[in-house]
């Protein structure tokens, strides 16, 4: 099996660039990645889950959620991307004024924002 290195340099010379890599599982270290052609790239963002995004989400649903164990960045990024949508509220994952949305952060809504997949975003997909 090839190495992450390997593929992410036979892809650009193939002419694609890396759009964004999201952590499947922190405990194996698998990455789902998206390449794409320069001509068909999407703008996405690769830092939606900072260490203080986590420690503010934490703190937050610690406070609202009866013996809430703290989530890690993999975690975060399933409650924010595929949770439940109150718990998405609670936590304010997402914040269009600093254009931190389902569409820019989520590999979901980029599947959806590419053709590749309805995705039902509770009216926060833009």
């Amino acid at each position: 099996q090839p190495s992450a290195g390997q593929i992410f340099g036979r892809m650009t010379q193939l002419g694609f660039r890396k759009e964004r890599c999201w952590v499947a599982s922190k405990e194996t270290y698998l990455m789902n990645c998206v390449f794409a052609r320069p001509e068909h790239a999407l703008h996405v963002r690769d830092d939606c889950f900072p260490q203080w995004f986590i420690d503010s989400i934490n703190n937050v649903l610690r406070s609202q959620v009866p013996a809430f164990k703290d989530l890690d960045s993999v975690h975060v990024a399933r409650l924010c991307c595929d949770g439940d949508y109150r718990l998405q509220s609670a936590a304010e994952c997402w914040d269009p004024s600093s254009n931190l949305t389902q569409d820019l952060c989520c590999i979901d809504a980029y599947f959806r924002r590419a053709g590749l997949r309805k995705v039902d975003c509770h009216g926060q997909c833009s």
